[in-house]
């Protein structure tokens, strides 16, 4: 347990410094990540991936879209369902943000080897399982087409 404590704070160190200078925290990141990974999500839909309250977000993902990073139009479908999709600019800030993150476990990677990334990618997968299940229902479900994870 004492690793995924230590393990985490590196993971998200050279993130959450970044995140800073703009007044952001790790909430920010989380929406702009799922939100780049499935374009056309619903406010319902994050809460669901993320598994947070209303309370919890609304804050953060008004000030990313008056911020010009997220974009929440009405839906197609239903006038009161927005449907959110990053803007270029967060495009770029979100591949930014996560490729700190992609960076550290790419290195990590390549010290490790190739069996030992496999063996952790098998137990991450395992824990996951609940929150790879909402993705995936979202996905099934009926709506805007999704981008692969």
């Amino acid at each position: 347990m004492e690793l995924i404590h230590v393990g985490f704070r590196r993971v998200v160190a050279g993130p959450d410094r970044l995140l800073a200078t703009r007044g952001y925290g790790r909430v920010h990141h989380r929406i702009l990540f799922v939100v780049g990974r499935n374009p056309g999500l619903s406010v319902s839909d994050v809460l669901a991936l993320l598994d947070v309250t209303r309370q919890a977000i609304s804050g953060p993902l008004r000030r990313l879209v008056v911020d010009g990073l997220v974009s929440a139009e009405a839906s197609s479908s239903s006038r009161r369902r927005k449907s959110l999709t990053l803007t270029p600019a967060g495009v770029r800030y979100e591949r930014r943000v996560s490729d700190l993150q992609r960076k550290r476990f790419a290195e990590a990677f390549e010290r490790v080897g190739a069996d030992a990334e496999r063996g952790w990618r098998a137990v991450m997968d395992d824990l996951a399982e609940g929150g790879r299940l909402r993705v995936e229902s979202l996905r099934a479900a009926p709506g805007p087409q999704r981008t692969p994870e």
